[in-house]
């Protein structure tokens, strides 16, 4: 015999499964500090591609509107400025992705801490009903 009450409960756990599993995947796969350590070597990465995208291109349309002879001094204050401004793109980008990896991380934290109650929930469901199912005789 079916409990209406725990079926009800493992429809909404498959549900809330199904939907919220790529949200609970920071928190099952890996602790807090992997995975902020993981999307900053991913952030390092990818803002450094990014950043010499931006750059490249910049110097590109300074030169080819701007200069008709590059001198070297010309040459060292772009790679210096290049520099400079790579380390604050790093450290604003990089300050940024680790709040949003952390609020990410806590989030996944607290969908698996309404998962284990809705688990533990259902586990006493369980029990209850073997406690019911066991005839007075037996015990």
């Amino acid at each position: 015999m079916l409990n209406e009450e725990r079926v009800v409960l493992m429809t909404e756990l498959a549900i809330f499964e199904e939907k919220a599993n790529h949200k609970l995947q920071p928190a099952t796969r890996y602790t807090k500090r992997d995975y902020i350590t993981l999307c900053t070597i991913g952030g390092i990465v990818f803002g450094s591609l990014l950043f010499v995208c931006l750059y490249g291109v910049a110097i590109a349309a300074i030169m080819s509107t701007a200069i008709t002879n590059i001198s070297l001094l010309l040459v060292i204050i772009f790679v210096i400025l290049g520099v400079i401004l790579y380390a604050l793109f790093m450290y604003f980008y990089l300050n940024n992705l680790r709040r949003g990896a952390i609020k990410r991380y806590d989030r996944s934290k607290k969908l698996v801490k309404t998962q284990r109650q809705a688990y533990m929930k259902l586990m006493k469901l369980y029990e209850k009903e073997e406690a019911q199912d066991i005839p007075e005789s037996w015990g």
